[in-house]
């Protein structure tokens, strides 16, 4: 699956980052990680470096590296790239898309759909990852039906950084109906390719779990204590 043993560490510390095993700040010892991973240090500092520039880990002289701080401005930038970069390629996707492309992102709502019946009795963390893994492909298949070739990658990134917040609050959220209809709307406007609603349905979306999130920090201060920075 991985190319590299430095690939594969990239992959799981950003899985643990963003599953909250290593805490915003939190010093990340290469003698721990080389014992964790089961790798010697050669891979684990690719790793690190690859992580520095994608964003999730910071690099302090004489101090060595720590996963990358959280705060409110970041998270506003976040949004805002990702609303930027879906609205601006939506022309391409209505352009462009395949009816195979369609029928796929019908398929990735009813597995969505299927989650959250599931959690409706359930509430486990491995589903609501499950949903996550869904909710990313589906906007990443969206975006690559634009024909772009770099877009889907910048996205993927800045979902990751965003989604570093969002699965914060996302236990005490659940998924909800709307979380599902939204989706099914979207997919719904692409086939009718019309753009204005669609340009609207996707900006509503962003907004929406935007202001859900702020409304979650400012009233859960565990949360807030010692993770976010909202100043």
């Amino acid at each position: 699956m991985y190319k590299t043993k430095a690939e594969f560490a990239v992959a799981k510390l950003k899985q643990q980052i963003l599953a909250g095993e290593w805490r915003p700040n939190e010093r990340l010892v290469l003698s721990a990680l080389t014992e964790k991973l089961g790798l010697s240090m050669v891979p684990i500092r690719e790793a690190l470096s690859s992580l520095e520039k994608e964003g999730f880990v910071i690099q302090t002289p004489h101090q060595g590296y720590s996963v990358a701080p959280m705060s409110n401005d970041e998270l506003e930038e976040l949004m805002f790239l990702r609303e930027v970069l879906t609205v601006k390629a939506l022309p391409l996707v209505v352009e462009n898309i395949t009816k195979g492309e369609i029928d796929e992102l019908y398929k990735l709502t009813d597995e969505m759909k299927e989650i959250q019946r599931l959690l409706g009795s359930e509430g486990d963390e491995e589903l609501l990852e499950q949903f996550r893994s869904l909710n990313k492909l589906f906007h990443r298949t969206v975006v690559a039906a634009s024909g772009l070739v770099h877009l889907p990658i910048m996205l993927d990134n800045i979902m990751d950084l965003s989604n570093r917040y969002l699965n914060l609050v996302e236990s005490n959220l659940g998924i909800r109906e709307i979380d599902i209809k939204e989706h099914v709307r979207i997919v719904e406007e692409i086939e009718t390719k019309d753009l204005t609603t669609l340009k609207r349905l996707a900006i509503e979306h962003q907004q929406r779990v935007m202001k859900e999130f702020t409304a979650q920090i400012s009233q859960n201060r565990r949360i807030i204590n010692g993770i976010f920075r909202t100043a």
